[in-house]
């Protein structure tokens, strides 16, 4: 496969073979074979665009049915590590998978074929890929398909190593033929097909380069960092040999191209320049002519003694709390937004000031509009407003009573949601609206301690309770064409994208601790594109239709509490933990808003208080 924007290609696929060469027999059911396109997603500025004659695939297909989650098992899968070979325009073999009658499939596929196979596995490139076909056959590439019962299902494979290309130009060229070699770097992966990572091993070794064109060459190896200081390319000319020092860390990053631009005069590099392009899909480009405005809803303290609900406009704070300090604790959240046209509104709660005189605590309910308190839902027992959607001029907040019992208020008019049965509390905690239907993300407490991920989350459309039952801890919803998306945290922490009875790993953690109790929104869906925030090995990350991606380099710093996404650009917003040294009081937190855009950070509050931003709305500067 000397290229790989993959052109659409005909595949059909054979009964399963199990991980060894050996084939082993599934028993057809009745149906019809399937057949499969194939397309390498989309590349604007870098070669691999087709497959090649005799380029060999593996297959795993995931019965829905059998498997509700629709993960990749070790074994017993439908279809495992089923052969094909790319022969005339198509991956063909002998017969095709015939397709269940009773449930749809998922469809793993992986480039090269591989064994030892399953749902993790390691990948080692070749060292010497200037020889024949061994720069191809390191180009790790994997796709997975929705779960479809169509006859023609598409496979869109991604790039999953890293690229490195070097151009070389100066004086000395043309006076010989160049060897370049990439010098103590990892050349093996660990590959999660469930997870969708793709993490380098220790694995030292040498590679050489293929050739790229003319004074052009061209590696692929692990995903990995590149130290400061480290002599990891030489250019071989003429007997002599030229290194290259990296003058700062250089991060290689699963699916992206770095290019290195060397400059040769007399006997050493003189100058280099780099920079990151991307191999797969092309990254958004900015809007310069479109200006945006961002509002963050949170929550912040200046004296270090409780906190109060605000909203940042543009990293403008304003405080939204009917209380006052003044010597005794106060609390409240601003937990969600909803901007229409020139208003904005937010809803969250309150907290009355805790002092001798008045020593009762409880939750205050408030809706505010500019700034302004629209109403409160103490008199009535409104604990929370949770969430809030404006629709037809109508003002539709969720919510929970005191007494535990799930609330939609329209216009300041309380409705209260039928109650799922056998659970202590129903919480009404994210609403959305879909072809004129409303729809309410629901959770019940099973337990006295409300432990996360332990409980279970439902929904109402149209206030009436649906049959959808899922365990876990439902954090936000979108419902887009009355199809309902739902992130799921499990009890170990691990989320969960949920789409209409569906559950897909994500291979993420959700990064907040929710000590602070505040509804974030880690999720957004932008037409077919899903984006999920969270971390994984403590690390704050991206996911995006299976694809994970950095955000930060930080270990347990950066906690991640809410996605937009504007014009195809993607804001993030949360914040990092600074401990107070003072000695004589305990490690309070401290927190620091940050904001990202495009995986770029470009706002970080200062540190004169205390501050948990829960979620973020974009709009246009213009509206």
């Amino acid at each position: 496969m000397e290229s790989k924007k993959l052109m659409l290609a005909l595949a059909s696929f054979i009964l399963a073979t199990s991980c060894s060469n050996k084939d082993s027999e599934i028993i057809p059911q009745v149906g019809e074979t399937v057949d499969f396109t194939a397309s390498m997603k989309t590349v604007s500025r870098a070669t691999e665009t087709t497959f090649e004659e005799g380029d060999k695939i593996g297959v795993y297909a995931v019965n829905a049915q059998t498997n509700t989650v629709s993960i990749l098992q070790p074994s017993g899968n439908y279809a495992d590590n089923v052969r094909y070979t790319y022969n005339n325009g198509k991956f063909i073999n002998a017969q095709g998978i015939v397709r269940p009658t009773d449930s749809g499939l998922r469809y793993y596929a992986i480039y090269p074929y591989t064994t030892p196979c399953g749902p993790t596995f390691k990948f080692n490139v070749k060292t010497n890929q200037n020889a024949s076909g061994q720069y191809t056959l390191s180009d790790l590439c994997t796709a997975v398909s929705d779960i479809t019962s169509n006859k023609e299902v598409d496979l869109v494979f991604s790039h999953r190593l890293s690229h490195v290309v070097v151009n070389l130009q100066g004086e000395l060229l043309g006076t010989g033929t160049a060897t370049v070699r990439l010098n103590n770097v990892n050349t093996g992966c660990d590959a999660n097909l469930n997870a969708n990572t793709f993490t380098a091993y220790e694995s030292r070794n040498t590679v050489y380069c293929a050739d790229n064109g003319t004074n052009s060459y061209k590696a692929i190896i692990a995903p990995q960092t590149i130290e400061d200081g480290s002599a990891f390319l030489t250019v071989s000319l003429n007997g002599k040999e030229h290194t290259l020092k990296a003058s700062s860390d250089i991060r290689l990053t699963s699916g992206k191209q770095q290019v290195f631009n060397l400059t040769i005069e007399k006997d050493e590099i003189v100058s280099f320049t780099g920079e990151i392009l991307p191999w797969g899909e092309e990254s958004n480009l900015e809007q310069e002519d479109d200006k945006v405005k961002v509002y963050v809803g949170g929550m912040y303290d200046g004296l270090w003694d409780g906190y109060v609900p605000c909203v940042w406009i543009d990293g403008e704070m304003q405080r939204l709390g009917r209380f006052d300090y003044d010597d005794v604790a106060v609390y409240g959240c601003a937990y969600s937004m909803a901007v229409s046209g020139d208003d904005v509104y937010v809803v969250g709660h309150q907290v009355p000031p805790l002092s001798s005189e008045v020593d009762t605590y409880y939750e205050n309910a408030t809706v505010w509009k500019n700034g302004a308190i629209m109403y409160e839902g103490g008199d009535r027992g409104l604990a929370t407003t949770n969430d809030i959607l404006v629709h037809n001029s109508n003002v539709l907040v969720v919510g929970l009573s005191e007494s535990g019992a799930p609330y939609l208020a329209n216009n300041n008019e309380v409705n209260w949601l039928p109650k799922r049965s056998g659970h202590k509390n129903n919480w009404a905690e994210v609403i959305a609206e879909s072809n004129g239907n409303i729809y309410i993300m629901g959770r019940n407490v099973t337990e006295a301690s409300n432990s996360f991920g332990t409980n279970r989350t439902f929904f109402w459309k149209n206030q009436e309770l649906m049959d959808y039952d899922i365990e876990g801890d439902g954090l936000c919803m979108t419902v887009l064409n009355d199809n309902i998306y739902c992130l799921v945290e499990k009890a170990d922490g691990m989320l969960y994208l949920w789409k209409n009875g569906e559950m897909t790993a994500t291979g993420l953690k959700n990064s907040s601790n929710n000590v602070f109790g505040p509804t974030f929104k880690p999720m957004f869906v932008d037409g077919d594109n899903v984006y999920i925030i969270g971390q994984q090995d403590g690390i704050a990350k991206i996911w995006k239709n299976r694809e994970i991606s950095l955000l930060t380099d930080d270990t347990n710093k950066t906690t991640l509490t809410g996605i937009y996404v504007y014009n195809k650009d993607v804001y993030i917003v949360g914040y990092d933990v600074i401990r107070d040294y003072n000695t004589s009081a305990p490690p309070y937190q401290h927190g620091i808003i940050k904001l990202w855009k495009n995986g770029k950070e470009f706002f970080t509050s200062n540190c004169e208080y205390i501050a948990y931003p829960c979620n973020i709305v974009v709009t246009s500067a213009n509206d």
